[in-house]
Parts: structure tokens; C-alpha cells; sequence
């Protein structure tokens, strides 16, 4: 009883060091995009903000969106904001500067 206790333990451990290793989520890969301006005015506006032409935006995107050529994505999330008047869900907004004559920083 004892050997086939073992030998069930070390059938267990064989099979826990035998896993696979998990490669990472393609959602895990994203891109930093410096000195992103919109094409057109976003719905997110407040009346203090300049026109959009003026507002350069760093954005965070995230996902298998990536596996496009950058100007491809870049131009969906262009369209994405002249229909829905907001960023995707996979953009992230991490930095707003207001580009001159507007430059209040």
C-alpha cells in the first residue's frame, strides 16, 4: 500500500512539472504612440478645450489590433473617432498637450 501511495505521489509531481508554460495573452502586447492628433473633434470636449487640431494625445493600444501594420491601426482608430466621437476601448489616453497658439502648459 505504502509503494502504491509513492508511486501515485510521483505520478502526481510528473504530471504537474509536464505542463505546458502558458505564453502571454496577444490582448498583453501594446504600443505607446507619441503626438497622436485627431482628424476629427472628439465628444469628449469641454468648452475650455481648443479645437481638436490642436490637442496631441499620447495613447496607450493594447490588443491583437496590433498585428496590423501600424498606419493601418492608426488610420482604424482615426475612422473609429470620426463615428463614434471617442477613442476605442482598446486606447488608452495617457498624456493631453495643447499644441500651439493653445500651448497652456
Amino acid at each position: 500500500m505504502k509503494k502504491l501511495f509513492l508511486l501515485l505521489i510521483f505520478m502526481l509531481s510528473m504530471g504537474a512539472f509536464a505542463q505546458k508554460p502558458f505564453d502571454p495573452s496577444p490582448q498583453a502586447k501594446c504600443m505607446y504612440v507619441p503626438g497622436f492628433v485627431t482628424e476629427c473633434p472628439l465628444n469628449l470636449y469641454s468648452t475650455d478645450d481648443p479645437p481638436h487640431q490642436y490637442i496631441s494625445y499620447v495613447i496607450e493600444i493594447c490588443g491583437t489590433v496590433l498585428k496590423d501594420p501600424i498606419p493601418q491601426v492608426l488610420q482604424d482608430i482615426q475612422n473609429y473617432i470620426c463615428t463614434y466621437g471617442e477613442f476605442p476601448s482598446n486606447v488608452k489616453v495617457e498624456v493631453k498637450r495643447y499644441l500651439p497658439p493653445f500651448d497652456i502648459d
